[in-house]
């Protein structure tokens, strides 16, 4: 007769809830998410930290805990344009305030590209524009000057 397998039951009432699908992940606090475990009952950690968790546990965990540190950067994205906009008016402000306040705008709103790529030769669509303005008379270029600004006539 084949062995039956033994499920362990979590001594923690709040292990027991989550698997029980009374409690999810929207329902951890911070501190819980980070440590991949519920708190005891009364409010401290008890025993050793799991060894190993569910993989779709630890992907709930990382997706919770990315999407309230997001919401709590775009909560305070105001008092970082408020530094920058406080230094661009008095100038008196710490180098490293004004770094720090460049580097959350950067986080919320996105890094500014800090090189161009231009590759080497000429651009395909040079050669087209080129075919185009041969095919026109002078009195057409000379107009089209004219209508752009960059001849009087």
């Amino acid at each position: 007769m084949p062995k039956s397998r033994q499920v362990s039951v979590p001594a923690n009432e709040r292990w027991a809830a989550f698997m029980a699908g009374e409690l999810t992940v929207h329902d951890m606090d911070e501190e819980e998410l980070a440590r991949g475990t519920f708190r005891a009952k009364d409010g401290t950690f008890r025993g050793r930290p799991p060894k190993t968790i569910p993989r779709d546990f630890a992907t709930q965990l990382s997706r919770e805990l990315l999407t309230r540190a997001d919401s709590a950067l775009k909560k305070r994205i105001m008092e970082a344009i408020d530094v920058l906009y406080e230094e661009m008016k008095d100038g008196e402000k710490s180098a490293d305030r004004i770094r720090a306040a460049n580097i959350f705008l950067e986080r919320v709103l996105g890094k500014v590209p800090e090189r161009v790529v231009v590759s080497p030769g000429r651009p395909e669509w040079e050669g087209a524009v080129d075919e185009f303005v041969a095919g026109l008379e002078d009195e057409k270029i000379k107009r089209a000057r004219v209508v752009l600004g960059r001849e009087e006539t």
